[in-house]
């Protein structure tokens, strides 16, 4: 009988697994700082995470959501997106958590893995909107293409 991740691994060879399932549960997801040190309280209220975003995490949702709109926008004009733009520092953040659940994870039964609720055009509509991203996405394609690099 293969574990969990031997068949993950059969099937990502072309090999035969024991079972065809949802591969998800070869991986036990541990807590990622940056995703974690950004999780505004869940009460109700705006909070700005370290980009500048304002979230809103309401008792009892699954998440929190942006709450972007004209005046708080961190990206008001895409044009000068380089202007406004602040790149969080990754160099302060705590692993200590994320390493022992890391350890604590059998290796040969499982795989790690980080959560990463949001991508690259996520953040690009966190910061301006999402009407705006998408205009600018069709109207100044470089710029957003700066935005995301």
């Amino acid at each position: 009988m293969m574990t969990l991740r031997e068949n993950a691994m059969a099937i990502y060879y072309g090999e035969k697994p024991d079972f065809y399932g949802d591969l998800m549960d070869a991986v036990e997801l541990i807590p990622d700082p940056v995703l974690m040190g950004d999780l505004p309280p869940q009460d109700g209220l705006e909070h700005k995470d370290s980009w500048g975003t304002v979230y809103v995490f309401k008792p009892g949702a699954p998440g929190p959501h942006p709450r972007v709109n004209d005046s708080n926008a961190v990206i008001k004009d895409i044009e000068h997106w380089k202007e406004r733009l602040k790149v969080p520092s990754l160099e302060n953040l705590d692993w200590t958590v994320a390493c022992q659940a890391a350890q604590s994870v059998n290796r040969k039964e499982k795989f790690v893995g980080f959560m990463c609720a949001g991508g690259l055009f996520e953040r690009s509509h966190h910061l301006m909107g999402m009407e705006n991203a998408l205009i600018n996405y069709m109207e100044y394609p470089e710029e957003m293409s700066g935005v995301l690099m």
